[in-house]
């Protein structure tokens, strides 16, 4: 593939910049040194890198999940692989991890071109990424749903992956970009934000010419640290109001709407800072966070310990951000980000249950809290008792008033169960198993919890004495 090139003495100040940060880096920690089980390296596609892959099986779809990521400037895939903190996430939800190095050693310093407006499928590092995905979609060892196919990055790969989501819509159903510059831009660019919404989003309709359908079906995170002043941090408001943008297009809405994402609530070690949710009528599309105290890194959050590699150990774990909300929302998988016969309309109590972050109309909290509403009922279905005299769900909790809103005074109902818990969809994976009518609950499917909960609103789950779970307590065998 031809790739273009810059000359070293043309530099700009941002780009100066990475070379004192390459300066820096250990040489010795940007190749994999005695990779952990269920790791390998090699070709695939053109690429040489390290992947990863589950010994379980995909939990949508039909077959694993694929997430691509890009490293940056100066970092190799061995940073990655070695401080990522990607097992756990691949395992758990059966997705494949996929790190590849970018050819010949990138633009310069290991840089991927995400730079400028004119990107092709045939040729550059854009026609590699996509034979590199193509090749693992080719091997049935790793039984990869082409449904289930996404690309993240940090900084140049972060502007990689988002230009890959512009170019490829139809390849690729979901983008994370880490500390990222916006597509359109250039190399003398990085230090502050130097291109529009406007400019942004027609480059990339653009790119994805007669793919720009396909925006309806994507999904998008963007995170970027309050201590990066390598790239400006104001490109993740911009790349996901830029996806934003393009999904409210491709669904014929004015705008998608919004709300705060608490960041403390997600993955991670100790996470904290500021986020948005952007959301359509059937659930979250895209994420904006900016973590409080992370430097120019990608968020591993595997637990404490200094930024090394330009991996940050602590905060959030944005890989399994991304994989959550994507096999949760996914809407090129059969039913994905639906129920089943679901309409995504309001609930009858009024609420929101396709997982929005606002608050509901009487104050309760349906970012996945299990505190209680404003009236002191608890929304999220606990079995503690609320001060109006009942739970709204009706599981069971009983309080002072000694009965429910509709029913007081009567007997309060069979409770066969030996367990219930309180959780976020993602919350309640290790719960979820394979039964007759589907991967989820005894009595409900996953794709149609989501379709009730979204990703973010707590809900029970009722454990029987046989240990299945279930949604609806009335379900649990041992009622008459």
């Amino acid at each position: 593939m031809q790739h273009s090139s810059i000359r070293v003495p043309a530099l700009g100040a941002s780009i100066a910049s990475l070379l004192i940060l390459f300066s820096c880096v250990d040489q010795s920690a940007t190749e994999p040194d005695g990779l952990r089980a269920g790791w390998s390296v090699g070709n695939r596609g053109g690429l040489t890198g390290a992947l990863h892959v589950p010994t379980n099986s995909g939990v949508i779809g039909s077959g694993r999940a694929l997430l691509v990521v890009l490293h940056g400037c100066a970092q190799s895939y061995g940073d990655l692989e070695s401080y990522g903190n990607w097992v756990d996430t691949s395992e758990d939800y059966g997705t494949v991890i996929s790190l590849p190095g970018v050819a010949g050693g990138g633009v310069y310093f290991g840089c991927w071109d995400y730079y400028g407006s004119s990107h092709s499928r045939g040729s550059g590092d854009a026609a590699d990424l996509l034979a590199h995905v193509d090749a693992l979609l080719a091997d049935p060892t790793l039984d990869i749903d082409p449904n289930q196919v996404y690309i993240a990055g940090l900084s140049s790969g972060g502007g990689m992956a988002m230009v890959m989501g512009c170019l490829a819509p139809d390849v690729f159903a979901g983008v994370g970009i880490a500390a990222g510059p916006t597509v359109g831009t250039s190399a003398f660019q990085t230090a502050s934000v130097s291109t529009s919404l406007a400019t942004a989003q027609a480059t990339c309709e653009t790119l994805a010419g007669s793919h720009a359908d396909d925006f309806a079906t994507q999904h998008m995170a963007a995170i970027s640290g309050t201590n990066d002043y390598t790239v400006a941090q104001g490109y993740t408001q911009l790349n996901a109001d830029v996806f934003a943008a393009l999904y409210a297009d491709a669904a014929g809405l004015p705008s998608l709407s919004s709300s705060p994402l608490v960041v403390e609530d997600l993955p991670g070690f100790n996470p904290a800072g500021v986020g948005t949710v952007y959301e359509d009528e059937l659930g979250p599309r895209a994420l904006r966070i900016s973590a409080t105290g992370m430097g120019h890194a990608w968020p591993a959050g595997s637990g404490s310990g200094p930024e090394i590699g330009f991996v940050a150990t602590q905060g959030v774990d944005f890989a399994r951000v991304l994989v959550e909300m994507l096999t949760a929302g996914n809407r090129r998988v059969v039913g994905g980000g639906l129920s089943e016969g679901g309409t995504g309309g309001e609930s009858s109590d009024g609420g929101d249950d396709l997982g929005t972050t606002g608050s509901s109309s009487d104050g309760g909290d349906d970012l996945g809290t299990t505190g209680g509403s404003s009236d002191g009922g608890d929304e999220l279905g606990t079995t503690g008792g609320s001060s109006d005299g009942g739970d709204e769900l009706g599981t069971g909790g009983s309080s002072g008033g000694g009965g429910s809103e509709d029913g007081a005074g009567e007997d309060p109902p069979c409770e066969p169960w030996v367990d219930v818990v309180v959780a976020t969809i993602t919350g309640h994976f290790p719960r979820f198993s394979s039964y007759p009518g589907g991967y989820g609950v005894a009595d409900m499917t996953y794709v149609a919890l989501f379709g009730l909960y979204g990703m973010y609103t707590a809900f029970p789950l009722y454990q029987a004495a046989d240990g299945d779970w279930y949604h609806d307590p009335a379900n649990v065998p041992g009622c008459e």
